[in-house]
């Protein structure tokens, strides 16, 4: 007949012990959070490097504190390098949209690749918290602008936007002329053409291509961005 009576008597100390767990998992990632915080301002920038990544392809990482702080990945590359292929994404409707997003590290694993960079924007997309965006990789997106992969359009041309192109000789320039696309990517308005410089000052995250004025090198360069202290954008 007590049996009952102690079964009640204990249950408090089972909901203490519950409840001194959830604080400490709670303390736990309060102290993550608040270190990953202070990690994310204070991290040493990394040190500038300039290599050969392979024929024809020199990779150098520059690192600057004025007019903020920038950590900067540029490629250049000699477009006749023999064996030299660009490869731009193809087309993939199979998500009923021009494209599924992937990774850029997925990008380089898939076609073999040396170097790999983010392309154009694209549509729908948000970012609204870490574990809370779209696209992750697979789902469908819309790109802007001109797109094409080995001569096959999948993406029309459109206003404001800016598109280089590669042919299947790795002759690059900068195009307005589907009919010409081969290997295609877009972006905005172009940020620097003879002594013309865009007047865009919005700190983000940046891709930028170029091509030198002999037409024989193509640049490559990718600005880190959003992150205090290590690369602002």
């Amino acid at each position: 007949c007590r049996r009952p009576w102690i079964r009640a008597r204990r249950l408090p100390r089972v909901f203490l012990g519950i409840c001194a767990s959830l604080l400490f998992a709670a303390a736990l990632c309060a102290a993550g959070a608040t270190a990953y915080a202070y990690w994310l301002g204070h991290r040493w920038q990394p040190a500038p490097r300039s290599f050969e990544l392979g024929p024809g392809v020199t990779l150098t990482r520059e690192t600057r504190q004025a007019p903020r702080p920038l950590v900067i990945c540029l490629a250049t590359i000699k477009l006749d390098t023999p064996g030299l292929r660009f490869v731009m994404t193809p087309g993939d409707d199979s998500g009923g949209k021009e494209l599924v997003a992937m990774r850029t590290s997925s990008f380089l694993r898939r076609h073999k690749l040396r170097l790999a960079i983010n392309g154009g924007f694209f549509d729908p997309f948000n970012a609204e918290t870490p574990w809370e965006y779209y696209p992750r990789e697979g789902d469908p997106v819309d790109v802007f602008g001109l797109c094409a992969a080995q001569g096959q359009v999948y993406s029309p041309d459109e206003e404001r936007y800016s598109s280089l192109n590669i042919t299947a000789d790795n002759k690059a320039s900068i195009i307005d002329d589907p009919a010409l696309a081969y290997n295609a990517v877009s972006g905005r308005r172009l940020a620097l053409q003879a002594d013309r410089r865009s007047t865009d000052t919005a700190i983000h995250p940046r891709t930028a291509v170029g091509i030198d004025r002999d037409a024989n090198r193509l640049i490559l360069m990718v600005v880190d961005g959003r992150q205090p202290g290590y690369s602002e954008g």
